[in-house]
């Protein structure tokens, strides 16, 4: 897997820590949108709208990886508890 680079300001490059695909997502979008609003001059309420859109869409995405890892997290302790639950049914006979 490909890690993303991260520039500092001396100019030193560094490997980060992969990004959920989701997040990715947002943050290239909040890029483009970045860089499209560079040339032309946008009202006020054309950047708030903008910019609660793409706060919503990186708030949706990390959302969504919170909702998956507890999921996760759930169901290794739902088949853990299974586990032991017939471990001892199995012990009591």
């Amino acid at each position: 897997m490909k890690h993303a680079m991260t520039t500092f300001e001396h100019g030193r490059k560094c490997a980060s820590p992969d990004i959920e695909p989701s997040i990715a997502g947002a943050q290239a979008a909040q890029d483009r949108s970045t860089r499209q609003a560079a040339p032309c001059r946008l009202s006020d309420e054309e950047v708030v709208r903008r910019a609660k859109e793409e706060r919503a869409a990186f708030i949706a995405a990390v959302l969504r990886r919170f909702g998956s890892a507890l999921t996760a997290k759930f169901r290794l302790r739902a088949s853990a508890a299974d586990r032991s639950q017939t471990a001892s049914a199995d012990s009591n006979t």
